[in-house]
């Protein structure tokens, strides 16, 4: 906060550090994850279930834009800034029937590339189909949007 002192910004800081921790130590402990799993569904106002987006922001949330000064729009030290150019998969991902692969992030243009937009937008994760073998290995140094359907996950079962 810019009209705060600096005891009151540390304070601030350690309150937001103490509940991304929780959070963190939540999701690991109960899910066996470290990344985020994908939660968006169109019960709790997602406009499709599992929209490949949302490693961007779930739920009409955008990550990018946590901490950005509105005056200046300039990220405070303390945001993650935007990479419009990463390319980078989650390490871990959710494990109940059909869960969506390990979230990800990469530009459009590469997704539109291997034809994974829809009418220019990104698309969503389909549990529809069965995997009839659970896949017992994934060459995981492949990013997601460049695996094979059922190939996502150690596991996967749709």
């Amino acid at each position: 906060d810019p009209n705060a002192d600096d005891a009151t910004n540390t304070l601030y800081a350690k309150v937001a550090i103490a509940a991304f921790l929780s959070q963190s130590m939540q999701e690991t402990i109960r899910y066996d994850a470290c990344d985020e799993n994908n939660w968006a569904q169109v019960r709790y106002g997602s406009p499709v279930d599992y929209p490949m987006n949302a490693a961007c922001g779930q739920l009409g949330q955008m990550y990018a834009d946590y901490g950005t000064n509105p005056t200046s729009g300039l990220d405070h030290p303390y945001s993650c800034p935007r990479n419009s150019k990463m390319e980078i998969t989650a390490r871990t991902h959710a494990s109940w029937y059909g869960a969506p692969g390990p979230m990800f992030v990469v530009p459009d243009a590469v997704l539109m590339e291997k034809g994974l937009l829809v009418n220019g937008n990104v698309g969503a994760w389909s549990n529809s189909g069965h995997c009839m073998v659970p896949p017992e290995a994934v060459d995981d140094t492949v990013q997601a949007w460049n695996r094979k359907d059922c190939e996502m996950y150690v596991g996967q079962k749709a």
